[in-house]
């Protein structure tokens, strides 16, 4: 039997996030299985929320890479932290997108979730099509308005039951944490076939990993230095790493993305005269990998919110690729991740005496983050490479579509 798929996403190459790795990876692999991939996704803009160069000329851009066809809707740009004209603008792309879905040929279609209205209009094109329909929620962003404390007027009410309906109703339910999918199980949402697949770490990039370890140019200076490497956004709570900055003044603290809290934070740390953070902006995979290589102490939280205890900040795989120490901040599934593995510090949500210790302990004890980040690649090798996960969810849908 040959098999196509169909892949619905607000995120794809050469978009540099957790997204856009996943989905590259779910491209290529079952394009490698000898399947038909389709990808239908916006024209790259994030996270600079512009654009890129050679992109969005056209309404629908289509280009074959690496065997996978890969249709590109030209996005509506609209102020990211405004949440209605983000939604409105969502839903655009996302009834473009499946405009164009509705012409390929899927034995699967998958729509992936954090874009709301990408999971209501893929379900409906796939009653429309009368294929296969797999739900991929990677983060419950209908409740992140009042985890942010706005005004959401009984929206998040609202989509919550649309999204236990889709659920229930889908072929299949992929969560990439088991609490998200104990959140619809409570609901008594969830289908007969459903499925944790986490995010893990593509054998390409463990590669890189390793050939920017041996190539790096960069000198390591002597003075011990943090890095936060992703969104700066409001969940991240990356308010409190600057806190810990005031409080530890010998060590020096990088933070490289782009996000909504961007501006608000370098405001704040020229404000407040701090010459021990540095902001580097959005970096490309090489550039980040080299920074990588830089610096002695890896860094990831969420603030303290009930929505937050179900996730793992995909960032955290990545870190323990890179054989480096860990401090994450927050509560939940990840805290449990860096116990059993033994790869760095959990410290509770929004603790910021904790982080100051954990910034102390590891920034003075040479022997123990190595021995942390060298637990950390193990773990990743061991359970966590990409391909391996992606074997068992291909073998997964072929059963069910038999």
């Amino acid at each position: 039997m040959s098999y196509s798929i169909t892949l619905l996403t607000s995120s794809y190459p050469p978009e540099n996030g957790a997204a856009a790795k996943r989905l590259k990876s779910y491209a290529q692999y079952f394009q490698k299985l000898g399947w038909q991939v389709n990808v239908v996704t916006p024209a790259p803009s994030y996270p600079q929320n512009e654009i890129y160069d050679g992109y969005g000329k056209k309404i629908v851009d289509r280009r074959c890479e690496d065997g996978v066809q890969v249709y590109r809707i030209r996005p509506w740009i609209v102020d990211r932290a405004n949440l209605f004209k983000r939604f409105f603008s969502e839903f655009y792309i996302s009834f473009l997108i499946t405009l164009v879905a509705i012409r390929l040929k899927s034995t699967f279609l998958l729509a992936t979730v954090p874009y709301i209205s990408m999971g209501l209009l893929g379900y409906l094109l796939s009653k429309i099509k009368k294929t296969q329909f797999i739900l991929e929620v990677r983060d419950l962003i209908w409740r992140y308005g009042s985890a942010a404390e706005k005004r959401t007027f009984g929206l998040e009410t609202v989509l919550e039951k649309i999204f236990f309906h889709i659920s229930r109703n889908s072929d299949y339910l992929v969560t990439t944490t088991q609490g998200q999918l104990d959140y619809f199980i409570k609901g008594h949402s969830v289908p007969t076939k459903k499925r944790v697949v986490p995010n893990g770490v593509s054998i390409n990039l463990i590669d890189k990993i390793d050939s920017a370890n041996k190539c790096s140019s960069i000198q390591k200076t002597k003075k011990i230095s943090v890095l936060y490497a992703g969104i700066i956004g409001f969940p991240q709570g990356l308010n409190l790493l600057i806190e810990a900055a005031k409080k530890v003044k010998n060590v020096d603290f990088v933070i490289a993305g782009d996000g909504v809290e961007k501006a608000r934070l370098e405001k704040k740390v020229k404000k407040e005269g701090l010459n021990n953070v540095n902001f580097t902006g959005y970096l490309s995979q090489d550039r980040l990998l080299d920074l990588y290589m830089k610096c002695d102490i890896l860094y990831a939280s969420l603030i303290d919110d009930p929505v937050f205890k179900l996730t793992q900040p995909s960032k955290i795989w990545e870190y323990m690729c890179v054989a480096k120490p860990i401090i994450y901040c927050g509560n939940g599934e990840a805290n449990k991740v860096i116990e059993d593995s033994n790869c760095g510090i959990a410290v509770e949500a929004e603790d910021l005496d904790g982080v100051v210790e954990a910034i102390s302990t590891l920034s003075n004890d040479a022997q123990l983050r190595k021995e942390m980040g060298n637990n950390g690649r193990l773990y990743i090798e061991e359970n966590y490479q990409r391909d391996k996960i992606l074997d068992q969810f291909s073998k997964y849908l072929k059963n069910g579509a038999k």
